[in-house]
Formats: C-alpha cells, structure tokens, sequence
C-alpha cells in the first residue's frame, strides 16, 4: 500500500517534478551555489523553535514588510511531550509512537544551533553537499510537525485503549489530566492561528512579500528571480 501511495502520488505531481528535474540538470540559475551552502546562517535558536510569538511586522526602506517566525510554539512542543511521558507511563506507547517521536526530536535538532552546522559547512566534501543542500534548517521544522502530530495520535490512540478497557471509575479518573490538557491546547492552537491570519492583511511593496486577503503569497517575479535560468531576461 506504502509502495501505491508513493507511485500515484509521483505520477499526480509528475507535471512538476518531470520538468524541474530536467531543467535542474541541463540549465545554469541566478542562485550561485556557494550562498546555497550558508546553511548556518539560517540556524535557529531554541528560543525561536519555541517562541509563542509567530510573525512579525517590521520597517524596511520606508516600507511595511511582514515575516514569519519560523517556530513550532512551546505549546505543541509542551502537549507532544506531555502525552509522549504518559503513554509510556501507562506502557501503551508502541514502537510507531516512539519513532515518530524520535524523528520529531532529530528534525528539532537539524534545525537548530545545536547541530553542527558550521563544522559541516567548513568539512566540504560530500559531507557538505548532502547535509547543507537543505539550505535552510528551519525546513526541518515541517518534518518535526508532522512527526510530533503523528505522535500525539499515536498517544491519543494509547489513551482511549485505557479508557475503554475495564477500568474502575476511580482509575479512570485519572486519567483527566489528558483530556483537561488536550482541551486547553487545542483552545490555545486556535487562539495563535486567528492571531496569524489577522496579520496576513498586512500589504507591502512589490520589492517586498505580498499577502491579499485570502492569505496566499505573491511574489513580483518567480522564486524574486534567483531561480530564473542565466540567460532569462526579466
């Protein structure tokens, strides 16, 4: 099923990946290869992976400009790890959960200043071009998304078990503090999504990142242009 799912989803992103891996090999970018390697530049500290604070607003060249914090946010990072602690407690975690854990804590470590970048960066070699062609780390920040998610699923799942196996109502007390957390993080995620998109009416230059009103980004040029082949004239 693993190996269809892969298949079909080739195949419905063919009309993109087929072209992009054809010019990737036979054409020259605007991007110079070197910038493409400053991956350390982009580490970020644990404070901003865990910061509550998700975007921006700034002042540049007299212009209103809007940036995204890159950051998971203290509360999904706090309720994974709270429920990760329980379903091992109550052994009901199993060996999906803890993977998905684990490759949750490794993408969280890639994308921060605890990795080893710089001396990855200054090694070269082969090394170099597999670790620091990410180009920007905070990218693994999506993977430990989606780790932690599937994580929190996998411990959910483990929590029901619990409740629907024989328990007396006094054990089953016990186990509220789950659902009492689960209710004040779900509340606190929806409180910092309204939050985000109330700014995304921010407009700026055309020099600048664009959002309109349905929260989707424009950009004045493809990639603003260092994607372009060499030879492409604006």
């Amino acid at each position: 099923k693993l190996t269809m799912s892969c298949g079909i989803t080739f195949l419905l992103s063919a009309y993109f990946i087929i072209p992009f891996l054809h010019i990737s090999t036979t054409d020259s970018f605007k991007v110079y290869a070197e910038n493409a390697y400053e991956t350390s530049g982009s580490m970020l500290s644990l404070k901003d992976i865990l910061g509550i604070n998700i975007s921006i607003v700034g002042k540049v060249n007299n212009g209103t400009f809007f940036d995204t914090r890159y950051t998971l946010g203290i509360i999904i990072v706090i309720y994974c790890l709270f429920l990760y602690i329980f379903s091992v407690i109550k052994k009901k975690n199993n060996i999906f959960t803890n993977i998905c854990f684990l490759f949750g804590i490794i993408a969280l470590w890639f994308s921060s200043e605890l990795f080893p970048w710089k001396v990855i960066e200054n090694a070269g070699g082969i090394i170099r071009t597999v670790f620091c062609m990410v180009q920007f780390p905070w990218r693994y920040l999506s993977i430990a998304m989606v780790c932690f998610m599937f994580s929190i699923a996998g411990c959910l799942k483990g929590y029901l078990e619990v409740q629907d196996e024989k328990h007396s109502d006094i054990e089953r007390k016990k186990l509220n503090p789950v659902i009492f957390v689960t209710t004040i993080s779900c509340m606190l995620v929806v409180i910092q999504a309204f939050v985000f998109f109330s700014t995304l009416k921010i407009t700026a230059s055309d020099e600048q990142l664009i959002f309109d009103g349905t929260a989707l980004s424009k950009y004045n040029m493809v990639g603003m242009g260092e994607y372009e082949p060499v030879n492409f004239d604006n």
